[in-house]
């Protein structure tokens, strides 16, 4: 691990440690990555974290900063008060001369390098929370363009400063980030005089289609099109296996405005010549050149998709910016870069389980199957998830398989003797509702015996009449705190603790270790208890409903053995089948609630003991933080929180950010 003792405060684009999201944010790594690539990137050098920090951690500056603990998001004065308090602060902070002579020093290294001994540059914050891997924040902080050497010091303030906008503060805020580990590094790249610049994406945004690139396109610089000052020329272009590109929609705009850098610095709005607004911005060639480019980076980023800013001067194409784009729906990686429009299914949205499983939810199913596999000694040394999912006959497994399975059945299926002997097997006369009533007998069912309980706590309340009139009357939060608070009469108090220790585990997605249970959000239940207090009809009562289905089935089983043929032969053997769907249709859902759900819930209190232990330690922000880690990163947590290894503590904070941050997208 890097320690801060060993970053400089300034980097150009070739250093090691300018790939470093913590080191230069995500914008500088994004355009480090890039230039070691190989791309045309122009050149640039970064003010990193670690001049941040070295700023930062004045006592006097860290007194300003302490005023966000406090703020109130939802008020819209208080925060910008507090926003505008911050930035003026920062922006009147005295550098000291050696970190001012070595930027300056930096900047005239760059001159050198372009053979201009006083070009301008655009200063872009950097901020260790943007433009992650996975997740974007564009425009929450600020880029200044067409800068000089005299303004230079200044800028790199105000993009510090630009951290603090109230914007960015509410973002912070809602999203659970601690604005006490978000650091902001400083691009300060060479301006190109653009001719034409634009944004390409190297998806199609709309239709989420990989294999379309857009591109939108204006005269001069780009900031007219990212602030929608102007309609620009549009393209979609078709790719077929990442070489042959066709343009297969244009749309031409009217580019109204372009804006232009000044020569004595800033930069200029101008009105576009009539004539110009007909005229596509960047030729046909030049479209195609750029979309190649474009499949390219994407390419060198392992096929995730990309939203790129870009320049044309003289010529030649620049990437300005590459960050990943999240508004994508997620495909498997292992679909990444195939050539082929394809139909993909999510199991997950089937089942009901609609968000994403956090890290630790997936790893704790994966160790469960795997004892399973173990169990029924398959060997899963070897991944085959991802052949058989594109093509399970490849595998040589299932190729041994399919040579033994493989039958032409063509003659059995068309023949008309064995067609009508099928139908009459199986065409027995049973009415259809009736074998569907015969599954409601099903007694040993844990959700039939969780809402039986629920509905015995149900009437308990009904019957006594305080607290029906507070389930009645109080909101559910006042009900939870009384129920916590033990306020409840002792008999409903006594049921509901013993409810929750039953099936306080269940919960929304109750497979995922890291959702939480009822145990933990208990309005969940009291919800359900006022919903079954709103039933009058004696016949609508949970458990009447349960006896009439039952009763259902065993009526169903009286029609079915009057119309036996056979009912001597044929009674015993229907009561034994009768007997086994009872049986089986109860045994369903047991291993899930008694293998995973249960087990689950009484390790998440384990896990909430340590990992409010590692809080203490300042390992992590939050305790439910560890539902971000894998287990083998669980365990690494707890040996850096129990040996006290503190120069962790941002790694795990850092890789914590990065996971939350993937999982709300």
């Amino acid at each position: 691990m890097i320690t801060p003792d060993h970053i400089p405060f300034v980097v150009n684009l070739q250093a090691k440690h300018a790939t470093h999201l913590e080191i230069v944010g995500g914008k500088g790594a994004n355009l480090a990555i890039l230039f070691q690539r190989g791309f045309n990137v122009p050149d640039a050098f970064i003010v990193t974290t670690n001049a941040f920090d070295y700023v930062f951690n004045d006592e006097q500056t860290k007194g300003v900063l302490s005023i966000i603990d406090e703020v109130n998001v939802d008020n819209i004065k208080e925060l910008e008060d507090v926003s505008n308090t911050i930035k003026q602060a920062i922006c009147n902070i005295n550098l000291s001369s050696d970190m001012i002579n070595l930027i300056i020093d930096h900047y005239y290294k760059l001159c050198e390098k372009i053979d201009n001994m006083n070009i301008h540059v655009a200063v872009r914050s950097s901020a260790t929370a943007e433009d992650l891997p996975d997740n974007s924040f564009a425009g929450q902080q600020d880029t200044y363009l067409h800068v000089g050497r005299e303004n230079l010091i200044d800028k790199i303030k105000e993009c510090w400063a630009s951290l603090f906008t109230a914007r960015a503060i509410s973002y912070r805020k809602k999203s659970n980030i601690d604005h006490k580990i978000v650091k902001l590094a400083v691009v300060v790249q060479a301006m190109i005089s653009s001719e034409v610049s634009g944004v390409a994406f190297t998806a199609n945004p709309i239709t989420g289609l990989r294999n379309e690139v857009v591109i939108d396109s204006t005269y001069g610089l780009g900031e007219a099109l990212v602030s929608g000052l102007v309609t620009p020329d549009h393209y979609e272009i078709l790719f077929d296996n990442y070489e042959n590109a066709e343009i297969c929609v244009k749309n031409i705009g009217k580019k109204g405005i372009h804006i232009i850098g000044k020569s004595d610095g800033g930069t200029e709005t101008l009105v576009t010549m009539d004539n110009n607004k007909k005229i596509e911005a960047l030729s046909d060639q030049y479209i195609i050149q750029l979309a190649k480019l474009a499949k390219q980076v994407e390419k060198s980023y392992n096929y995730q998709p990309q939203d790129l800013e870009w320049s044309f001067s003289n010529e030649k194409l620049y990437i300005l910016q590459a960050r990943p784009i999240t508004t994508l729906f997620l495909i498997p990686k292992h679909a990444y870069g195939q050539s082929g429009l394809r139909c993909m299914m999510s199991f997950g949205t089937v089942q009901g389980f609609l968000k994403p499983m956090t890290p630790l939810g997936q790893s704790s199913i994966r160790t469960i199957l795997n004892s399973y596999y173990r169990a029924i000694h398959v060997d899963r040394s070897t991944s085959i998830e991802d052949d058989i999912s594109s093509d399970p006959l490849r595998h040589p497994t299932f190729k041994s398989a399919s040579n033994r399975l493989w039958i032409d059945i063509t003659d059995t299926l068309t023949s008309p003797a064995v067609r009508f002997c099928d139908l009459s097997t199986v065409d027995t006369g049973m009415n259809p509702m009736d074998a569907l009533a015969l599954t409601r007998a099903v007694e040993s069912n844990p959700t039939t015996e969780m809402n039986l309980m629920l509905w015995k706590l149900t009437v308990l309340i009904k019957d006594h009449e305080t607290t029906l009139k507070l389930f009645e009357n109080e909101p559910t939060d006042n009900l939870v705190r009384m129920y916590k608070n033990k306020s409840f009469d002792k008999d409903i108090q006594y049921t509901m603790d013993e409810f929750f220790h039953n099936y306080g585990c269940r919960g929304i997605g109750e497979i995922d270790i890291g959702c939480k249970r009822w145990f933990d959000e208990p309005q969940v239940v009291i919800e359900q208890i006022k919903n079954y207090l709103k039933i009058r009809n004696p016949d609508k009562a949970v458990d009447k409903i349960h006896d009439q289905s039952r009763q259902s089935a065993y009526e169903a089983l009286s029609r079915i053995e009057d119309e036996l043929r056979w009912p001597f032969f044929q009674r015993p053997l229907v009561n034994v089948l009768f007997t086994r769907i009872k049986i089986l249709f109860s045994l369903r859902e047991c291993p899930k609630y008694y293998g995973i759900i249960q087990p689950f819930g009484k390790c998440r209190n384990e896990l909430i003991r340590k990992a409010n232990l590692a809080v203490n330690e300042n390992f992590i922000s939050h305790a439910d933080d560890i539902y971000f880690l894998f287990i083998s990163e669980l365990k690494s947590l707890a040996y850096d929180t129990d040996n006290q290894q503190y120069d962790k503590r941002d790694y795990w904070k850092n890789l914590i950010l990065e996971r939350r941050m993937e999982y709300k997208k």
